[in-house]
């Protein structure tokens, strides 16, 4: 059988599109996947793959370790302190259950970006013989400028320090945590899979106990905003969404529903 798989990496680095890849083979993401998995946007055509029951879980982690956010990014940074609170955690109330719920349904596959700071509190609670751990990077100005394009920070160099300096303690404690708990682990980097992808296949099918090929990846260059063709599909929907409600009637009734789908793949 597969191993279950936890998808570690900060927001925009590509662990959406990493965790598609074992949710279109059918991993388990959770017990009602209408309800708890986000619905796709512009921001990720292909959907999140995130179950909000675990996002719920990890967000009683961080308020448990005294960090009374929801998320790293929107908010003040976790403090240090904080941070190092996490590994020393005992289980809360019902995540033994939880993780009980998927190790019935495997393989499963958890994706959260919270995850860089948690995993060191979940992998405890897991079986390290069925599982392993994914942590994807990607080059920090091509996440800060996605974050930039989703308006989640302005266009600033104030700004730009600071995604830079969270992408690293994010990426740091996710790699402190694989060390010290000696976890399974895979690392790729976002650029691999359109550079890659015949090597890439072979490395996660070795590592997951999967037999994948490059067209299983799942890689649309049109979605990555750091191309040409990724940043022309941006700036179409953009436009697209700014037109009024009237014309967009228009469009559809004389635009056949396969070019516009190419035209516009977040729906815009």
């Amino acid at each position: 059988m597969p191993h279950n798989v936890i998808v570690v990496g900060t927001p925009r680095s590509g662990t959406s599109m990493l965790t598609g890849i074992f949710g279109r083979l059918g991993f388990f993401l959770a017990g009602d996947t209408d309800s708890e998995l986000r619905d796709p946007d512009r921001g990720n055509p292909d959907g999140y793959w995130e179950a909000e029951g675990l996002i719920e879980r990890n967000v009683e982690v961080f308020s448990a370790a005294g960090f009374p956010c929801h998320n790293t990014w929107l908010f003040d940074a976790i403090s240090p302190e904080q941070a190092s609170r996490i590994p020393a955690l005992s289980a809360l109330p019902g995540h033994r259950e939880f993780v009980k719920q998927y190790e019935g349904h495997a393989p499963w596959v958890w994706k959260d970006p919270r995850l860089c700071y948690t995993l060191s509190y979940w992998w405890p609670l897991v079986d390290p013989a069925t599982t392993r751990v994914v942590l994807i990077t990607r080059n920090p100005e091509a996440t800060y400028r996605s974050f930039v394009r989703i308006n989640w920070r302005e266009d600033t160099d104030e700004a730009r320090t600071d995604v830079f300096q969270r992408i690293e303690d994010h990426n740091r404690v996710a790699r402190e945590a694989i060390v010290s708990l000696d976890i399974p682990h895979l690392e790729l980097t976002y650029d691999r899979f359109k550079q890659e992808g015949d090597t890439i296949a072979q490395e996660l099918s070795a590592f997951i106990g999967i037999g994948l090929e490059p067209a299983d990846l799942g890689f649309e260059a049109r979605y990555d905003h750091s191309t040409g063709a990724g940043r022309a599909v941006y700036l179409a929907e953009k436009a697209a969404g700014r037109l009024p409600a009237w014309l967009k009637r228009v469009i559809r009734a004389v635009v056949p529903s396969s070019l516009l789908r190419r035209l516009f793949p977040g729906g815009g």
